[in-house]
């Protein structure tokens, strides 16, 4: 069975969709298997990432901004633009 998800996302950063994720599933009807994701954009990814503590998710995008901040001249895909993330 395939279902699609479309995940908003406005701005750069960690984006949680564990619970359409968890209704996806919940609707499939099956007892046990095997959840798939893909991903359809070229410069997004997939990231399991512990969500308890808000500490660790803006501490792992802090660490992300340091290692690959905007405008980086050593990165030339610009062509869509800064990844502005609003606060």
């Amino acid at each position: 069975m395939i279902q699609t998800l479309s995940i908003s996302a406005p701005d750069q950063g960690l984006h949680a969709f564990t619970k359409q994720l968890q209704q996806a599933v919940a609707t499939a009807n099956v007892d046990e298997g095997l959840c798939t994701l893909f991903i359809q954009h070229t410069s997004a990814s997939l990231l399991i990432q512990e969500n308890y503590d808000p500490s660790a998710q803006r501490d792992l995008e802090a660490w992300l901004n340091r290692l690959v901040p905007e405008r980086d001249p050593l990165y030339t895909h610009v062509l869509e633009g800064d990844d502005v993330r609003v606060m």
